[in-house]
């Protein structure tokens, strides 16, 4: 989880992308072998009267749609998503 106070959903999302981006270029020594990495992430705003639990499952629901969107991504949880 990554908390970034007053930042919107679509600044998250662009500040998330960019870290993405760098994080590919990194290369990764272990086990006799070089690798490099990537991330999926979900993006969500908190709502007013949304507990942690909510918003976190609005995060959640996001990263997976990322993952089943070719992962290596970030999505924003839709404004429809998890209404519990």
């Amino acid at each position: 989880v990554l908390l970034l106070p007053g930042a919107d959903a679509g600044e998250a999302r662009v500040r998330l992308e960019r870290l993405l981006e760098s994080f590919r270029t990194l290369v990764f020594a272990g086990a006799g072998a070089r690798f490099c990495c990537t991330f999926s992430a979900g993006v969500a705003t908190a709502r007013p009267g949304d507990g942690l639990e909510r918003l976190l499952q609005r995060a959640d629901a996001a990263l997976y749609a990322a993952k089943g969107a070719g992962r290596a991504r970030v999505v924003e949880a839709s404004k429809e998503s998890i209404e519990t």
